[in-house]
This record gives C-alpha cells, structure tokens and sequence, in this order.
C-alpha cells in the first residue's frame, strides 16, 4: 500500500510539472506570435506610408508614371519576343548538333573571310576575261546538272576555280581544262559516289587527257593548299532561311538567286553568308512577307537591313538582266539561251520557281516604268 501511495504522488507530481512547461510554452508562443504581428502591423504601416509618399500629386505626373511604366513594359516585351531562339526545338536531336551550332556557324563567318577571292583577280590576267569566266561556269553548271551531282560540289567548284586563278595565269585553250578538274576535285570531296575523270573527259569531247586532268589535280591542290573545307552561300542559306522560318518554296527561290550569282564576277567581292542572307530579304520582298527584315534575322545572319542593301542591289540587277533574257528567249523561240540556273529552277521538281520569279521581276519594271 505504502509503495502504490507513493507510485501515485509521483505521477501526479509529473502531471503537474508537465502542465506547467506547457503553459509557459503556450505563453512564449503567444508572445512570439503578438510580436510577429506587430512587426507585420508596423512592416504594413511603413509600406503604405512610402507609396503614399511615392504617388504623384498631379494629374499630369501620374499619366507621366504610367506611360513609364507602359514604356518599361514594351521593352520587357520586346526584349523577350524579338530574338527567337531557332534552335529550341532541335535539343537532343544528334543530326541538328544544336549543342554546338552556334560555334559551326562562328567558325564558318571566320573562314569564309579567309577564303575569300580577289575581287580583283582578272585584272592581272591578259587572256582570261570575266565573259570567259562566265561561259566556263555556265558550261560547268551544265555539266554540273548532266551528272546530277550536289549544289555543294558545284558551289565548291567555283571556289577552287576562283582561288586558283587569282595566284595562276593558264593560257586561254587550258581553261577548260581548269574548270573540269576543279569540278573533279570537288566531286571527289562532296560526292558519296564521284564521276570518273574518264566522264570528265569524255564529257569535254576528249580535248584532254586523263594524264592531264591528274597532272592539273595534283598542282590546283597544292595551289589551293588543300584547302577543301570552304564556307558556301549553301551552308549559311540553310541556317538563314530557318531563321527567317522559310518554307520550301522561298527556300528554293533563295537556292535559285545564289546559284544565279556563281556566274557573275561583280559577285565575287561579297561574302558568302552575305550572298546567302541577301538572297533571304530578296525573296521575303518579292511574296511581301513582312517584316522584310527582323530582330531574329539580324541576330542569326549577324546582318542589319542596310548591310544588305549594296549585294541585295547587285542580285536584283542579275534578276533584272535574266528577266530580259528570258522574255527574248520566249519570242526567238529559244534561240537566246538563258542561264543553267534559270533552266534548272523551271523544273517542276523546283516549284518552277525560276518562270514565277522572272514573271514578278518583270512586272516590277513595269511598273517602275509607268510610275
């Protein structure tokens, strides 16, 4: 009995002891949180006094607020929605090497200056012309379509051509020659199954021989310093017409402009990528897709609208000069001949672009014309 007795004071001496820590923990938690809200009611009180203080008294320095504020808020906008991120859709994508495209394409603005011809390099030749030059290329664009070989090879073609020449004098009767074997080279470097130097010759009417094309072969490549890997206005042209959101038409009136270009000399003074980005702004002017230029385009070509303007003039001016051949060509029955690239773009294979583009061409100087 002793034993329970004392059994039971105890317990109720720790029931004691635990409602009195509970009280005073229940009392430290009201003070903590009366104090929380004071500081909350004060925080609150400080608040509305600094926007009280804030707000303007007049009418005309609160519509001065606003449109600050409706300023401020057009360029979160605009700096948000401008610049499009084109390749946000390609991650995890190996083919599209969206990882590292941004760096391919740095590497190729950097490499194209240093590949760049002599705008100038015919002047130092005596037998060799920019009409020969012109001829040569066309015959190579024919051959070019003959053999069905890449855009590539072909565009890779005119660029060992071109380098070639400006630091080698070949005589008039070699020049051919020189065109097929730049063809040859770039064939072997572009195409998964190349055409033989026997189909070069034998395309060529066996004016030359195997020995010569391979003698040639072997002293280009040392001229050029092996330097195969060359920025085209093909490389940019895919990457400028996914910046501009381009279909699959105004992707091939584009093709259509830079491989109208290959042929003209004057065009050799331009870069590349500003050939490719030109070609874009005169195909989003000619089907009046606006802008004709914007934010995403600039940023991906690394070209503003007045960049454009001087090579823009120049491919509007080969259109112009094409578009006239092409209306004589009709009324002599053909017997004015229009350029390969214009004979290749009639193709129904290519939306027959070439025809549209010419017909819209025309019609502008016409237009030009009346007004």
């Amino acid at each position: 009995m002793t034993q329970k007795r004392k059994a039971s004071e105890g317990t109720s001496k720790n029931q004691v002891v635990k409602k009195s820590r509970a009280s005073t923990t229940s009392k430290a938690t009201s003070t903590t949180a009366a104090q929380q809200e004071a500081k909350l009611r004060r925080a609150k009180e400080n608040a509305l006094a600094n926007r009280n203080a804030a707000v303007p008294t007049t009418t005309q320095s609160v519509q001065m607020a606003m449109d600050q504020s409706d300023v401020e808020m057009q360029e979160d906008i605009s700096m948000c929605e401008a610049i499009e991120d084109i390749d946000i859709d390609d991650f995890g994508m190996p083919h599209f090497a969206s990882e590292y495209v941004k760096d391919i394409f740095e590497y190729l603005k950097q490499k194209e200056i240093e590949d760049q011809p002599r705008a100038d390099y015919l002047l130092q030749h005596e037998e060799i012309n920019e009409a020969m030059r012109a001829i040569l290329i066309n015959w190579l664009f024919d051959v070019h379509m003959e053999f069905k070989t890449l855009p590539e090879s072909m565009f890779l073609s005119v660029s060992i051509l071109d380098r070639y020449l400006q630091n080698n004098f070949p005589q008039r009767e070699q020049l051919q020659l020189v065109g097929m074997t730049a063809m040859f080279i770039a064939c072997k470097y572009e195409e998964t199954i190349a055409p033989s130097v026997e189909d070069f010759v034998y395309i060529a009417d066996d004016m030359y021989t195997v020995d010569q094309v391979l003698d040639l072969e072997a002293e280009m490549l040392k001229s050029i310093d092996w330097n195969l890997a060359v920025s085209t206005p093909l490389h940019f042209l895919r990457r400028f017409s996914k910046a501009g959101r381009s279909d699959s038409r105004i992707h091939t009136l584009c093709k259509y402009f830079v491989e109208l270009t290959m042929s003209e000399y004057s065009m050799v003074s331009f870069l590349p990528s500003l050939i490719a980005a030109s070609s874009v702004y005169i195909a989003r002017k000619m089907i009046v897709k606006t802008p004709f230029w914007n934010a995403t385009l600039a940023h991906y070509t690394g070209y503003s609208e007045d960049d454009l303007r001087a090579c823009a003039k120049s491919i509007i001016y080969l259109l112009k000069k094409e578009a006239l051949r092409d209306l004589k060509s009709k009324e002599d029955g053909g017997a004015t001949s229009v350029r390969p690239a214009t004979r290749k773009y009639t193709s129904s294979r290519f939306f027959s672009i070439a025809p549209v583009a010419l017909e819209r061409v025309r019609r502008n100087m016409n237009t030009n014309k009346t007004s």
